[in-house]
């Protein structure tokens, strides 16, 4: 995915970043990935 600077204070990237950093997508993260890949959020 590509953001672009002027895109950051949009309501489209919040909402990308609140459901990108929520608990579902980290024990996802934790899940899948077991201790190569960790959440860094």
């Amino acid at each position: 995915m590509l953001l672009v600077l002027q895109d950051k204070d949009k309501l489209w990237v919040a909402k990308l970043v609140k459901v990108y950093q929520s608990d579902a997508v980290r024990q996802f993260v934790q899940a899948e990935f077991k201790s190569a890949v960790v959440p860094g959020f």
